[in-house]
């Protein structure tokens, strides 16, 4: 997680430091997030990958992502990376949401890494959204 205020540079040095991997040993999927829902992150995402995310569904686009992430991986394509640029604009529903991506096998591999870049109101985010989970856990 990368977090600063405005203008710091977060996108220059995540750009930088991905681009010191050979584009053979590291593919990034890079997202600005917006203020919108979680379909459309899922889609941006899918779009990365270069697969269509013409559905509407929400557990298609899931589908769809889980798919690709576990194909890109056992076509041994090199590690993946998903950086969620601007992440501090992720509304708190899409958050509470996001994690279910990252589980594969009953939450037992780790197919990708997860970056989120931020101003600082991403931590706050964070923070109310761990929250959130521990009061209903």
């Amino acid at each position: 997680m990368t977090i600063y205020d405005v203008g710091v540079g977060k996108s220059t040095s995540l750009r930088w430091g991905l681009e010191q991997y050979h584009k053979s040993e590291v593919h990034c999927v890079y997202v600005t997030a917006t203020s919108g829902s979680s379909n459309e992150l899922y889609k941006q995402i899918g779009w990365g990958l270069k697969i269509d995310m013409k559905t509407g569904s929400k557990a298609l686009l899931i589908n769809n992502l889980k798919k690709a992430i576990e194909e890109f991986v056992t076509q041994k394509q090199g590690k993946l990376v998903i950086v969620i640029d601007e992440a501090s604009l992720i509304r708190s529903d899409v958050f509470s949401e996001l994690h279910t991506l990252t589980q594969f096998n009953y939450d037992s591999a780790n197919l990708f890494s997860l970056i989120l870049a931020g101003q600082n109101s991403l931590m706050d985010n964070l923070v109310t959204e761990r929250q959130h989970h521990l009061r209903l856990g």
